[in-house]
């Protein structure tokens, strides 16, 4: 088949320029840029000759500042982009510079300042009302070279699947052509282009593929590169069915709530050991994206570590990138971004302490001292509270039969105490290692962090805590239990109301 009309093909096939988008080139002055601008030119006279509307073209080429010879490659392309008519852009950028400054490889510096350009000028494109493509020059031989770079890194099967046809704005015409195909069109146009020394050089892990690994696989067998390349296509199908059937174990398998602020993300162990085992580790990764907001650098070694907690006992945790932290609780593993700064700064609240007549003062809420905003405690802002203090017949929340049964209305953020029985000043601190609770009406104890462990609190929300206490015991810690001492019960003449405010 005619090298221009397999590219057009695959073009057309994969929907990856429509009439009146505008065409974004990254044109190095390489025979494979070259070659792209020359079919995407072609591609665009054909669309305006039989449709009367082609699409707008644009080349950027990318000064990496790297080899001393590449003013000669802007030279090259300034040329053919004037005979063709096409506009050119020219952005010079220190890469190895920028690569120190953010301690990457020369590779991902020039990669990720490429792509940065790349998309100022398609939002260039969006401003003007245009829908943009970023046009890049990956062939087979590339794309045998990422699934061999993916396996050889550690991968699953979304990396086997190397690169997409179209990923978001991105196209890539020239996956359906080999590099020897794309020498050999070149070649017989006559047309000259320019070799980049650095693709020579093996310190580089994908030069290393290029120049040593596939040559030696080429002497197995010559088509190589193709059958890579197909068995990729091939994967990128069956990941496409087994991504459907992950989304329905992660409705089932995976719980998402919001922390203080934080998304959690809550791997059910029990529901999770159920699921198929060609499905668990994509399962894993959809986690980590979805936590992380994004898919670069998350490994088969973090999706193996987070796997590993699920068999683990309670309180085991792993560090993964991005700021995500995996704890494993007592029936889950628990993927978070932890909190990088708390900015914590003190609230303090006044009592509302309020009677059924309003215009009376109650001279023992001024002078015993129990009700209090424990300014004593510096919360930042997350914890605070409120106490008001009603006869029992007008509390909010509590209801008085006319046998005397008392119903206390059950709320998260509220709780109601006997105020008689209340010893000293109410306030609110951390919550201690030894601290214990009153848990029934015989007023047995038990240490607070065994109720953690009852109730599979995990160790990185216990620090969060707090307690709101009298002089004398602990009467509630929020999110976790109230104690049995100060209940309201049907010798309760007055309530206090105590709500907390949890912020984020």
């Amino acid at each position: 088949m005619d090298f221009q009309k397999k590219i057009i093909d695959f073009i057309q096939k994969n929907k990856m320029i429509d009439q009146g988008n505008e065409v974004i080139l990254g044109l190095s002055g390489g025979a494979d840029s070259v070659a792209l601008f020359f079919v995407l030119t072609e591609y665009n006279r054909l669309l305006i000759e039989k449709c009367g509307e082609g699409f707008g073209l644009h080349c950027v080429y990318v000064h990496h500042m790297i080899r001393e010879d590449a003013d000669r490659d802007v030279e090259l392309v300034m040329e053919l982009c004037r005979k063709a008519g096409v506009p050119l852009s020219v952005e010079k950028r220190d890469v190895m510079a920028e690569a120190r400054a953010a301690s990457q490889t020369v590779e991902e510096a020039g990669r990720r300042i490429r792509y940065g350009i790349f998309d100022k000028y398609a939002h260039d494109a969006a401003l003007r009302g245009k829908v943009s493509r970023i046009a890049v020059a990956h062939h087979m031989d590339d794309q045998a070279e990422t699934v061999l770079f993916n396996l050889a890194r550690g991968t699953g099967i979304t990396g086997l699947t190397g690169m997409r046809p179209v990923t978001g704005n991105i196209i890539r015409p020239l996956l359906s052509v080999t590099k020897a195909e794309i020498l050999e069109y070149i070649k017989k146009r006559g047309q000259e282009y320019v070799t980049d020394v650095t693709n020579t050089d093996n310190a580089y892990s994908r030069n290393r593929l290029r120049n040593e690994t596939i040559p030696s696989m080429r002497r197995i067998n010559e088509r190589t590169v193709e059958h890579i390349a197909a068995a990729a296509d091939r994967l990128s199908a069956i990941e496409a069915f087994l991504t459907r059937s992950v989304a329905h174990e992660y409705e089932s398998c995976v719980e998402e709530c919001d922390y203080r602020g934080i998304r959690e993300y809550h791997l059910m162990t029990e529901r999770f050991a159920k699921t198929d085992e060609a499905l668990k580790d994509m399962l894993v990764r959809s986690i980590l994206i979805k936590c992380a907001g994004r898919a670069k650098d998350i490994s088969e070694t973090h999706i193996s570590c987070v796997m590993g907690l699920v068999s683990c006992d309670t309180g085991k945790q792993v560090v993964l990138p991005y700021g995500m932290t995996a704890y494993k609780t007592g029936c889950a593993v628990v993927v978070r971004r932890d909190r990088q700064s708390d900015n914590w700064q003190a609230d303090e609240r006044q009592i509302n302490d309020r009677q059924p007549d309003e215009g009376q003062a109650d001279d023992r809420q001024v002078n015993d001292g129990k009700p209090d905003t424990g300014h004593d405690l510096d919360t930042g802002g997350k914890w605070s509270f409120d106490i008001e203090v009603w006869d029992i017949t007008e509390a909010p929340g509590i209801s008085v039969a006319e046998d005397g049964s008392i119903t206390v209305e059950k709320k998260q953020c509220t709780k109601f105490f006997d105020y008689d029985k209340i010893n000293g000043c109410v306030h609110m601190r951390k919550v201690e290692a030894s601290d214990e609770m009153v848990i029934d009406s015989q007023g047995h104890r038990k240490r607070v962090n065994r109720i953690f462990i009852d109730m599979k609190i995990p160790a990185y929300r216990r620090e969060d805590c707090f307690a709101i206490c009298d002089d004398e015991d602990i009467l509630w810690i929020p999110g976790v239990r109230d104690a049995y001492i100060c209940r309201v019960d049907k010798n309760t003449k007055r309530v206090a109301v105590i709500s907390v405010d949890m912020r984020d």
